[in-house]
């Protein structure tokens, strides 16, 4: 089977490419055969995920036309695909969705994972907008399953498109325990010291309300953002917003690292507001973080009673200030995030779920379209 549609592997961008990749490396362990489409940028880094029955294949990418160079790097890769001795497609989003029916009429299975709302995504101008909403109806019709990681999400398609074949999978994360307080020094900060924000820098993430709302609460603490720091007008936007306790240290994929900033953060701000499931927010419910979330369906369905809910920075000071006179819910909020994702999101549940519905589809005991 082929996973297509992300950057690759080894991750080095986000939750998601770390997702691809635990799948990845798991599947050949139930007996597929597995290829991986990758950025040529990461051929270097290729000896790192050398296993039995997982193979990399490498299209270039182009930073300075980012976009277009997506759409070309997806439809080479289900291009390939078509001409591959494999039964299974699995595209990870939807932008290069009218290709799939070239390994469709090649005798493929292929399923799409839709992620959340692309349309809704402010960074895109309206012409991307409305594009991107025709894509999201092609998909319907170009997949034999859609694959969606909320249950919202599912809904929204089985009402709009009256999608029959949807099936739900949401991303998993561990539940860590401990981690290495030393690895937060370096930043200059100290447990239950900080706020911290893990996100792409991009609108949708409301990253700007995040430090409005921070400074508006006087918190002492400090407000630590990761996320890669690419010269965007919007990250442009976001520096000039800085002062001395908002600190931006860029994008990290170390997961030791990761693990400890949020493992000995006061609380996470999770602002997004177009996903389904977003990977960095069960990332940060499994290290037991107290989460301040942005008010949408999304974040309402993965952390529950895990969170406060903002819609505004006002609304957000007020958690701040909130959380800080009462540390006794802080506390509550930590059990009860580790014990949802110990619940619903617990990654060795899910990735055999994932597995055996890929094993069910290629034995025809899943009915597609």
């Amino acid at each position: 089977m082929a996973l297509l549609g992300s950057r690759g592997i080894p991750a080095k961008y986000g939750g998601f490419e770390g997702f691809v990749q635990e799948l990845a490396v798991h599947l050949p362990k139930s007996n597929f055969e597995v290829y991986v489409a990758c950025e040529s940028s990461l051929r270097k880094e290729r000896a790192l995920v050398s296993f039995p029955g997982l193979n990399t294949f490498y299209i270039p990418v182009s930073e300075k036309f980012r976009i277009l160079s997506e759409l070309l790097y997806d439809g080479i890769s289900l291009l390939w695909a078509c001409f591959k001795d494999i039964d299974l497609v699995c595209l990870f989003g939807y932008a290069a969705a009218p290709l799939c029916f070239l390994p469709r009429m090649a005798g493929k299975i292929v399923t799409i994972s839709v992620d959340g709302l692309e349309w809704k995504r402010r960074k895109f101008p309206r012409i991307v907008r409305v594009l991107l909403r025709v894509l999201e109806r092609v998909a319907t019709l170009a997949s034999n399953f859609l694959i969606a990681d909320s249950k919202a999400i599912r809904a929204y398609y089985e009402k709009r498109y009256h999608a029959k074949n949807v099936v739900y999978f949401p991303y998993w994360a561990p539940v860590v325990k401990q981690a290495d307080e030393g690895l937060i020094h370096k930043y200059g900060i100290e447990k239950n010291g900080y706020y911290l924000v893990v996100a792409r820098l991009e609108p949708e993430n409301n990253i700007d309300l995040a430090i409005e709302g921070f400074k508006k609460s006087k918190s002492n603490k400090k407000l630590i953002i990761v996320g890669p720091l690419i010269r965007t007008k919007y990250v442009k936007k976001l520096l000039e917003l800085k002062n001395d306790r908002i600190m931006f240290v860029g994008g990290i994929y170390d997961r030791a690292t990761l693990d400890a900033l949020r493992l000995y953060s006061f609380a996470y701000i999770h602002g997004h507001e177009v996903g389904g499931t977003n990977p960095s927010l069960v990332e940060a419910l499994g290290c037991g973080c107290a989460v301040i979330a942005f008010d949408v369906s999304f974040n309402k369905e993965v952390a529950q009673k895990a969170a406060m809910y903002f819609k505004d920075s006002d609304g957000l000071a007020e958690r701040i200030r909130f959380l800080e006179k009462e540390s006794s819910t802080v506390g509550m909020m930590r059990a009860t995030a580790q014990q949802i994702v110990g619940d619903r999101y617990s990654r060795d549940f899910l990735i055999n779920e994932f597995t055996k519905f890929f094993l069910d589809v290629y034995l025809g005991k899943s009915r597609s379209r």
